[in-house]
């Protein structure tokens, strides 16, 4: 799956004359139809919600940006590479807020993302046991950065459904493929996204602890034991530099100090290209310096191009990035977006009637936490992916209000 050219250029291959991918197309198709559709039916339904006006706003601050930078002499099409995820979001948030009109339409989206997931832990794990040999020292990862992110909301999803009393046909999928998403998830070596599953069912635990009363009891139990669980896990596997106990670890000793030689490195190229951002930060810090345009070198870095060409372009840290790329005004745009989202979140989970669209509320709030982990460290933001599915959850949540619990 990971060979399938949908995000990329069909110019390159000259299988069309301008830049334009198999994933715009796609989009442009499902927006001809909606609008279509609408029109001749009279019932075109156009996005209204909350989250409308602040994503609207952080879109026009993208878009201010992007000229801002080829202005100035930006290379556009690497600029494009920058402009295109929040694009993409921004359309999938269109056609989710404008398109699900009942609880079914959530399952459905539900669904083809869970199963969606569920294929690439199924991958993750064949090429982990099968295709490697459980020796991963031979490739950077076994699936993309993004799948780790994919695989613990999976395990978030299960857990959302488990404290929510699920139906027996959704909970018991899930608690198959929660094996096969987790061992996945380990195998692929990818500090953010233990720390970003974390922060998931962190997420999920406290709202049920304030949604669910009778589950209390169970949230407090099930913390204990896994605090206690933690406190023989570390001591025991402190040493252990391989294998799923090390993963499980590795941002523990990240925090305390202890880092294995991969990641100190890891984490100094981390360091030195936060202070390139911040250099590009203050040269502009209204509007930033726009799309495009490589960072300056305060402190050179490792050219790490031969596998992530636009490395001194797209840097790790995303949450960073929007200040370099869109300074003190695209940060405003994008923390109100995000606040909104949280505070819509929040207030669907707790005062729902209806069971699922509590849940929905909930999981799509832990999604975007950890999404925000993800951004921190590892180019989630600029992620196509990442960014559809986060449109998809702040047009759930700006849906919200507009479904019945009945």
């Amino acid at each position: 799956m990971d060979r399938i050219p949908f995000f990329l250029n069909l110019d390159t291959s000259r299988l069309a004359p301008v830049a334009i991918t198999p994933a715009e197309i796609v989009m442009i198709v499902a927006i001809a139809f909606w609008l279509a559709k609408g029109i001749s039916a009279g019932e075109l339904r156009l996005p209204i919600g909350r989250l409308l006006a602040p994503y609207v706003a952080f879109l026009l601050v993208t878009v201010a940006s992007e000229i801002r930078g080829i202005a100035a002499g930006g290379d556009f099409r690497i600029s494009l590479w920058e402009l295109r995820p929040q694009v993409y979001g921004f359309i999938i948030f269109v056609l989710v807020s404008s398109l699900v009109t009942d609880r079914r339409h959530i399952s459905r989206l539900t669904l083809l993302a869970l199963a969606g997931v569920s294929l690439q832990a199924m991958i993750g794990v064949y090429r982990y046991w099968v295709t490697l040999h459980r020796d991963t020292g031979s490739v950077y990862a076994i699936l993309g950065h993004e799948d780790s992110y994919f695989l613990g909301l999976l395990l978030v999803a299960a857990l959302v459904a488990l404290l929510w009393r699920a139906d027996r046909r959704v909970l018991v999928p899930l608690a198959l493929i929660a094996p096969l998403a987790a061992n996945a998830l380990l195998a692929n070596e990818r500090r953010v996204g233990i720390v970003a599953l974390i922060a998931g069912v962190t997420v999920v635990a406290l709202l049920a602890f304030r949604t669910l009363p009778r589950q209390r009891g169970r949230i407090i139990v099930g913390a204990a034991a896994a605090a206690v669980a933690l406190a023989v896990f570390i001591p025991t596997y402190w040493t252990h530099d391989y294998g799923f106990a090390a993963q499980v670890l590795r941002p523990v000793k990240a925090l305390v100090g202890a880092r294995s030689p991969r990641d100190t490195s890891s984490d100094q190229y981390r360091v030195a290209e936060n202070i390139d951002i911040l250099a590009a930060f203050r040269s502009n810090p209204l509007i930033g310096i726009g799309f495009g345009r490589p960072m300056p070198a305060v402190v050179p870095l490792a050219n790490i191009s031969a596998y992530y060409p636009f490395w001194n372009y797209i840097p790790h840290n995303t949450l960073l990035w929007v200040g370099m790329r869109m300074g003190i005004v695209g940060m405003v745009a994008f923390w109100g977006l995000v606040g909104m989202a949280l505070l819509e979140g929040v207030h669907h989970s707790t005062n729902r009637r209806s069971r699922f669209l509590s849940a929905v509320a909930v999981f799509a709030t832990a999604a975007i936490v950890a999404e925000l982990v993800m951004a921190y460290g590892d180019i989630q933001l600029e992620n196509y992916r990442n960014m559809i599915f986060f449109g998809a959850a702040l047009g759930l949540l700006n849906r919200l209000p507009q479904l019945s619990d009945a």
